[in-house]
């Protein structure tokens, strides 16, 4: 995958069609693949595609009003990762 489409994916799954949250979306992407790579300990890695997929629950429990059920989602895969305490 890259990085165009995995914000193609993001904006799919947030149901946005226009490019007015661009700067915002990007940023969230951005926090994401930052925040995974810290947490797993190695680099963001496109290919895979669970943790692009992590980027997409990322992204849909915190854009706009966010998305609670997303975020705990994310937050569960997070520590069955191994990586997460709490």
């Amino acid at each position: 995958m890259t990085d165009t489409e995995l914000t193609t994916l993001v904006k799919m799954s947030l149901r946005v069609s226009t490019t007015a949250f661009d700067t915002e979306i990007n940023a969230l992407i951005q926090q994401a693949k930052d925040d995974i790579t810290k947490s797993c300990n190695k680099a963001f890695d496109l290919a895979n595609t669970d943790e692009c997929g992590m980027v997409v629950l990322y992204c849909k429990g915190l854009f706009g009003d966010g998305d609670e059920k997303s975020w705990k989602l994310y937050e569960k895969r997070m520590k069955l990762v191994g990586v997460r305490k709490q």
